[in-house]
């Protein structure tokens, strides 16, 4: 009776230092061992066409789509949705200070002709917005 008592008194004291230590461990460092032991079914290409609802191409304006087309192809990618159509430049304030805020209108007019006249339907272009002084009055 005495053994199996230390047993569990040990066991739980072990565990309470554990619980600790896993408690006081930061998240990028958790990178317990995986114990599932499946067959590998590596998959290199969708089933069916798909469409990538989230994607950034900055460089669209001026970008030849053909590699980009040809990677999606690969993928079997029908459409991608490009959510930074106007791109960023960087806006040095007055103050010293660096923000960064969307390109001008020419900037998404040319992505979006070029998506249309090289990759007819392959690409939907969304813009961005500058919410810097969304409060002001002009």
């Amino acid at each position: 009776m005495r053994l199996a008592l230390g047993i569990v008194i040990a066991l739980s004291t072990a565990a309470g230092t554990w619980a600790q230590d896993v408690e006081n461990l930061p998240f990028h460092e958790y990178d317990p061992p995986s114990t599932l032991v499946v067959a590998e079914h590596p998959l290199t290409r969708a089933r069916y066409p798909f469409i990538d609802v989230h994607n950034h191409q900055f460089g669209m304006p001026d970008q030849d789509l053909s590699e980009l087309t040809a990677e999606m192809d690969k993928l079997n990618m029908a459409v991608m949705v490009n959510l930074s159509g106007r791109g960023f430049r960087r806006v040095e304030q007055a103050d010293g200070t660096t923000r960064y805020a969307p390109r001008d209108g020419g900037y998404l007019q040319r992505a979006v002709t070029n998506a249309s006249t090289n990759a007819p339907g392959r690409f939907i272009v969304f813009t961005n917005i500058d919410v810097f002084g969304i409060d002001e009055s002009d």
